[in-house]
């Protein structure tokens, strides 16, 4: 009877050290850090090589050459605020104002969207042109149009040529802050550097939109002259 009794007292002895196990393992898995899943580590590694490449076009972009033939490094305040924006769909893209973006349309503001808007209101119709030899060549035949650029592209060779090149065939030309942005609202999956919307063809609202873009993009331009 006292070896039964024994017994008993040994296996409730025995659940009771096995339930303050359990408990003491859900309570530390609790507290550890959740493991990153496949795709979080996919995507944390792309916005650090984005950062990384934005980085390397800064240093670059940063840098001037002497008289003497020597590479210095200046500050440049628009390149330093350079940022990695992610969008829903996990699309990444480093964002920042080329030395050169002037007039700029900041991102979120009722120009910039208006912008953007007219660009997709101008697909719709085929009344536009995008990608910087396309953009070249429509510009160069002096059809009536407004230009729009993406400020972050990068490097600045592929698109540095456009704005004398729009100023000698007097197209209106103004930098909105991403050409992901700029690639959405023509409906393409791929970011786009450069857009021309052509006059002719527009829709009515778009039409009177388009005029009133213009106006606007032409007094900022009076402006930065004004302001040289």
């Amino acid at each position: 009877m006292d070896d039964e009794a024994a017994r008993l007292k040994a296996e409730r002895k025995a659940e009771k050290k096995r339930k303050r196990e359990e408990e003491a393992a859900k309570a530390g898995a609790a507290e550890a850090p959740a493991e990153e899943t496949e795709e979080e580590a996919k995507k944390r590694r792309k916005l650090e090589k984005a950062a990384r490449k934005a980085q390397k076009e800064m240093e670059k972009m940063q840098k001037i050459v002497t008289a003497e033939g020597k590479e210095e490094s200046i500050p440049n305040p628009l390149l330093s605020g350079a940022k990695v924006e992610t969008y829903q769909n996990g699309f990444s893209e480093v964002q920042f104002i080329a030395a050169i973006a002037k007039p700029f349309s900041p991102p979120g503001e009722k120009l910039t969207k208006k912008i953007l808007q007219l660009v997709n209101e101008a697909y719709k119709t085929k009344s536009i042109v995008n990608g910087i030899k396309l953009v070249r060549k429509a510009v160069s035949k002096g059809t009536p149009s407004i230009c729009v650029l993406a400020a972050n592209v990068a490097p600045l060779d592929i698109i540095s040529h456009l704005p004398g090149l729009l100023e000698d065939h007097k197209c209106p030309y103004i930098w909105v802050p991403s050409r992901y942005e700029l690639g959405l609202a023509c409906m393409q999956k791929r970011a786009v550097s450069a857009v021309v919307i052509k006059e002719d063809g527009l829709s009515e609202s778009a039409a009177a939109t388009y005029q009133k873009v213009r106006k606007i993009i032409k007094e900022m331009h009076k402006q930065l002259l004004v302001g040289a």
